[in-house]
């Protein structure tokens, strides 16, 4: 729960920081995975995998990523670099590195993508 709360601070912070106030959306709980919010400046999704599951490799131009691990473990490929990602960890890169992963485990995480 504690590591929830810190990253619905960080999410906030990046809100206040990047976004124009009249593009957030209203007061809201996030549980879906899917899109949950994108605007111009940011967009912030959630993945959901398990063991097996991949994502196939693609990169998002003109952002910086942030993504952040809330339960489970998945291996994430960037360039000729790999990391072992696990609950409670957070891997930021530039957007135009491509990007594939693969779930260890029934996984959750966050996408951050920020407009630079």
């Amino acid at each position: 729960m504690k590591f929830r709360n810190i990253c619905l601070g960080v999410l906030a912070f990046c809100a206040s920081v990047y976004a124009d106030p009249s593009q957030l959306v209203e007061t809201k709980v996030f549980q879906d995975a899917g899109t949950q919010i994108q605007n111009e400046q940011f967009m912030l999704v959630k993945k959901v995998g398990v063991k097996g599951d991949e994502i196939k490799k693609h990169n998002h131009p003109g952002y910086s990523i942030l993504l952040t691990m809330v339960r489970g473990d998945i291996t994430v490929m960037i360039g000729d670099q790999t990391f072992d990602l696990k609950s409670g960890q957070v891997l930021s890169f530039d957007g135009e590195n491509f990007i594939s992963a693969k779930y260890n485990k029934k996984s959750e995480f966050y996408f951050t993508l920020i407009k630079k």
